[in-house]
């Protein structure tokens, strides 16, 4: 396809973008969230479809790694996670809380990055009903999807007569990687610093 204009190239984001961003939540949703809401205050996205798209990634990607954990053996598990540096103690730990109290594991585990994947997949090798893991889910991914749709969006709204002030509204897809790329590299350290110190804790 040949773009001729700043239009054509809008026209075929906003028509072809949806799709790609929910590939990428279902990968990253947090990070795309906050910047597709981003992107969203200034009209090249319907925010209410960022949103539920949100919703939709996320519970898709903890749906995937639940029904692959029902799949995979133990042992697989257990390699995987020294594979990504958990230690076997943590390992334990997360499978007595997913034992004792689904919804505080699955807080845990979904906002705690290095153990995301780990613990999903856990979930589903330990035979979690499927019905309450997608509930304890559901509960956890909307207020962080509402949350990190607020914050994307008014960020926009706050630099957007900034941006049109020193007339840098052209570059605003630029714009959007380059704080996509920060916001990412600063959730994962503060993330993984607040909750891999209570990890430490509980490995103990």
């Amino acid at each position: 396809m040949n773009f001729t204009n700043f239009d054509q190239v809008l026209n075929f984001i906003q028509v072809q973008g949806y799709i790609v961003i929910l590939i990428l939540m279902i990968i990253e949703g947090p990070i795309v969230t906050t910047a597709a809401a981003f992107a969203a205050s200034f009209g090249i996205f319907n925010i209410f479809i960022i949103f539920f798209l949100s919703i939709a990634g996320d519970l898709i990607g903890d749906i995937i790694y639940f029904e692959v954990g029902k799949k995979v053996r133990g042992n697989f598990i257990e390699k995987y996670s020294k594979r990504i540096g958990v230690e076997n103690k943590t390992l334990k730990n997360i499978e007595s809380m997913l034992h004792n109290n689904l919804m505080k594991a699955m807080v845990f585990i979904k906002f705690t990055p290095v153990l995301a994947s780990i613990g999903l997949l856990l979930s589903g090798a330990l035979r979690t009903p499927r019905r309450k893991f997608i509930i304890a889910s559901l509960l956890i991914t909307i207020p962080r999807a509402i949350f990190f749709t607020v914050v994307g969006y008014y960020f926009g709204l706050a630099i957007k007569p900034i941006l049109k002030y020193y007339n840098l509204t052209g570059y605003i897809f630029f714009i959007i990687v380059v704080l996509m790329l920060i916001f990412y590299i600063f959730y994962k350290w503060f993330i993984e610093k607040l909750i891999l110190s209570y990890t430490k804790e509980i490995s103990k």
